[in-house]
């Protein structure tokens, strides 16, 4: 987002007369951009989400004035009734506790274009510059990954009924960089983890790790929905506080990417058997084909 959101938005169009709504996150704080990526302009800042509106014919309107959202709410998701929006603040600061990012959720109300975005509730990501977050295919795990920490945690939500806020934290697992010697070494002199997705049977997530050039596959725990330990390489298993129990070890596999190419994201085609993953650093996309018994 740049300076154009810090204009007075345009007059207020009823949401039903577009077809489209698009939320955009943002930077807060300046030069949060990559330093070897893209040239910025230091001194254009977001002042929250906007929330936009475009037609058919691509027409994009302003739908009111941006929406606090704390610091850096760079990425966000949205359930799929539409009534919750759930956002990262990608920082190392959150609520005066440092090494951790936040996460937010919100109650999302179309119909109230005057205050259509309502905080419910905050949490840390344990993990510095959250950058991503995936809500799992049953809506009630939330999955988040730290950037700067080379780490994902997952969040039980709490039900709609409730508020569906972010709860209680039931994994958290950092990658074990073991100083990977092929990669960039401006940007893979650590683990990054850039995004995490859970496949179409629920049954994994998938991380892109920017810093190692590999994608991580986690068993994904059906009946407490936990994640397990994914990879031979990462053996410490995982304590889930909300049922007082250590999770038994599951084995997986981890995709080994190109050396210098940076996966950073990761989309699964509809009929499941194939998945598409975008290298940030190469510019490239690899294809592969996926079969969940032995992941990608």
């Amino acid at each position: 987002m740049g300076k154009q959101l810090a204009e007075a938005p345009k007059t207020v169009i009823p949401w039903h007369k577009f077809p489209y709504a698009i939320f955009v996150g943002g930077y807060t704080q300046p030069n949060q951009a990559d330093p070897y990526g893209i040239p910025h302009h230091d001194k254009n800042v977001a002042a929250g989400i906007q929330i936009c509106q475009m037609s058919a014919v691509g027409e994009m309107t302003f739908m009111g004035q941006p929406i606090p959202a704390g610091v850096n709410p760079s990425y966000l998701t949205i359930n799929k009734a539409q009534n919750r929006v759930y956002a990262v603040n990608e920082t190392d600061e959150f609520e005066g506790q440092q090494g951790t990012g936040g996460i937010l959720s919100f109650k999302l109300d179309l119909d109230n274009q005057n205050d259509p975005m309502t905080l419910i509730n905050s949490a840390p990501s344990y993990g510095m510059h959250p950058c991503m977050l995936r809500l799992d295919h049953t809506e009630t795990v939330l999955g988040t990954a730290n950037y700067s920490s080379g780490s994902v945690v997952f969040n039980r939500l709490r039900t709609v009924e409730d508020d569906g806020g972010v709860g209680v934290q039931v994994g958290w697992k950092v990658h074990d960089f073991k100083g990977y010697r092929f990669g960039d070494p401006h940007r893979q002199e650590a683990a990054h983890a850039h995004s995490v997705v859970f496949d179409p049977d629920n049954s994994h997530a998938l991380v892109c790790d920017l810093g190692m050039d590999k994608i991580v596959t986690y068993a994904f725990n059906h009946d407490n929905h936990a994640i397990l330990p994914g990879c031979t390489t990462f053996d410490d298993r995982l304590f889930d506080p909300t049922i007082g129990c250590e999770l038994v070890e599951s084995k997986g596999v981890e995709f080994s990417a190109d050396p210098c190419s940076g996966p950073r994201h990761l989309e699964f085609h509809p009929n499941g058997d194939f998945v598409y993953s975008v290298n940030e650093l190469s510019a490239s996309i690899d294809c592969h084909l996926y079969l969940s018994l032995i992941h990608i």
